[in-house]
């Protein structure tokens, strides 16, 4: 790029500045990595172009974030216990460890084989004498006092043992114990691919990522996984199983001072389900997305008064139905909440649930007609009507992200030609400050849209995983239209259908795929 180009790079920040409607270093101590990557195995049809890639490429980027790295190559099953043990020791009470794994594995009756080099024959035995297993690393990691365990296995490749009938394709999803995430390369029972590059596209993914400010690690695996599917077109889809207490950061957490997303602001006020947390998200976004939503729910609040409500109604309709399903539907549509003092969901029909339940049917047109199944239906409606609104928001900030990546990839292939043309040239010299201020306006746009997007997924996750366990059987695309005589019915936009008719078959599909399944994100790839 010629330097008096720096006027274009100026003109794109104020572009992308356009689009963007709303509004994200601490050193690290006590972390440690044991990196294993097996390329080469004593039978080679095994051996595998990029796992040896991977560790590197890791190593460095690991240790650039403050980790102690034990790096292991093309080991055998001794050398990779040697390596875990080492790991018992340097991750005593630190604040992260983490166990990499890169190579075969397989699955058999419930276990994860990470496979050793010197595996010798296409039989569970010699799988046995030349493997570790997850449960050995998760021992090691639960037993150390670390405050977070990741254990990242990219280790699905389709190999001979699952051809073999020695166990299964791809690893099996395990959950892990508090304070443990672990992370597959793919969803259970698929394969991972080894990559065109020099580096597997699920390693590619987790390179690039590794390093975002102020991300906290589940969701920084959240954008790994959006990388990956778009890369691998929808055909590898990676996995997190996670009890991880508390937020963890691999760079700088956020200040606590910056503005919520709207999203995060509006799970945050359900959540907590008062007047006051809706009125604050209404006074923060008097215009957003969901706005309605927010002031149906507060005119609900308004009528759960004490003023004769009995639980004898709500005992005899809500018998045939599950509790979870009851407390799922009342917590979504706003009549469970801590204000009710329900917060410790404890099991069963409560006398606050029976209450919740007559709060709510006291709220429709016809409170005498409305049975336990029509509550169900409301919360399943409901469930339609926020998915689709916040698919749109991922589809808008979906292609707004591709465009600023493109700008950025340009821009910043600009920036470094300027900054070579400034060793030598006065004038290249002095315009390099002001393009590479340009240049970073574009990565800090290129930062919200991503944890706008982030926001943004997770809530769309968590609709789809609830509605696929509680209102299954009640969704279905004429739902999202039907008047059932609340103010919502009236909100329904034409736009909004398709989106609804595709969170529809998101819910259903749920069924057929492990629990937590990210499958639906493919939906969202044709603006990727």
């Amino acid at each position: 790029m010629h330097i008096f180009h720096k006027t274009a790079l100026r003109l794109l920040v104020l572009t992308i500045a356009f689009f963007l409607a709303f509004p994200f270093m601490a050193s690290a101590e006590g972390r440690v990595a044991l990196l294993i990557g097996n390329s080469l195995y004593d039978r080679p049809e095994m051996s595998l172009r990029n796992p040896a890639n991977d560790v590197t490429e890791l190593d460095i980027a690991l240790t650039e974030l403050g980790f102690s790295v034990r790096k292991v190559q093309d080991a055998d099953r001794t050398e990779m216990r040697a390596g875990l043990a080492w790991l018992a020791k340097a991750a005593k009470d630190t604040e992260m460890a983490m166990v990499f794994y890169a190579g075969h594995g397989v699955q058999v009756a419930g276990e994860n084989y990470l496979v050793g080099r010197d595996l010798q024959s296409l039989s569970f035995d010699a799988l046995e004498r030349s493997s570790v297993t997850l449960s050995e690393i998760r021992k090691v990691l639960s037993e150390s006092g670390t405050a977070l365990g990741m254990i990242i296995l990219d280790a699905c490749r389709n190999n001979p043992l699952s051809d073999a009938g020695v166990g299964q394709t791809g690893l099996a999803s395990v959950r892990g114990g508090a304070g443990l995430l672990v992370a597959y390369a793919t969803d259970p029972g698929n394969v991972a691919y080894d990559g065109e590059g020099d580096n597997s596209a699920f390693t590619t993914g987790l390179l690039k990522n590794l390093a975002s400010p102020h991300l906290d690690v589940r969701l920084m695996f959240g954008r790994v996984r959006q990388d990956v599917v778009r890369e691998t077109s929808g055909r590898q889809i990676p996995w997190v199983e996670e009890s991880v207490l508390g937020e963890h950061y691999l760079v700088s957490p956020p200040d606590s001072n910056q503005n919520s997303d709207e999203i995060v602001a509006w799970r945050d006020a359900t959540d907590a389900g008062t007047r006051d947390a809706l009125d604050q998200y209404l006074g923060d976004y008097p215009n957003g997305l969901f706005q309605a939503f927010a002031t149906e729910r507060i005119e609900q609040l308004s009528l759960d008064r004490d003023d004769g409500l009995t639980n004898v109604q709500a005992t005899t309709q809500l018998a045939s139905l599950d509790a979870d399903d009851v407390r799922a539907a009342l917590d979504l549509l706003g009549y469970v909440n801590q204000e009710r003092g329900i917060e410790a969901q404890p099991e069963g029909l409560t006398d606050d649930i029976k209450r919740a339940f007559e709060v709510w049917r006291r709220a429709q047109l016809v409170p005498d007609t409305t049975d336990a199944n029509m509550l169900l239906r409301d919360a399943a409606r409901l469930s339609m009507f926020l998915a689709a609104t916040t698919a749109q928001r991922i589809r808008t900030d979906t292609v707004i992200r591709s465009s600023i990546r493109k700008h950025l990839e340009l821009a910043s292939v600009d920036v470094a030609q300027i900054r070579k043309l400034a060793l030598t040239s006065e004038e290249a010299k002095s315009f390099l400050p002001e393009v590479e201020a340009d240049l970073d306006a574009i990565r800090q746009d290129y930062e919200r849209v991503a944890q706008r997007l982030d926001a943004s997924l997770t809530y769309y996750h968590k609709l789809v995983v609830s509605a696929s366990k509680h209102f299954q059987s009640q969704i279905r695309p004429d739902l999202f239209w039907q008047n059932n005589g609340t103010s919502r019915s009236g909100l329904v936009e034409p736009s909004l259908f398709e989106d609804a008719a595709q969170f529809v078959r998101h819910v259903r599909s749920a069924s057929s795929r492990a629990p937590g399944s990210y499958a639906w994100l493919t939906d969202f790839l044709e603006q990727g």
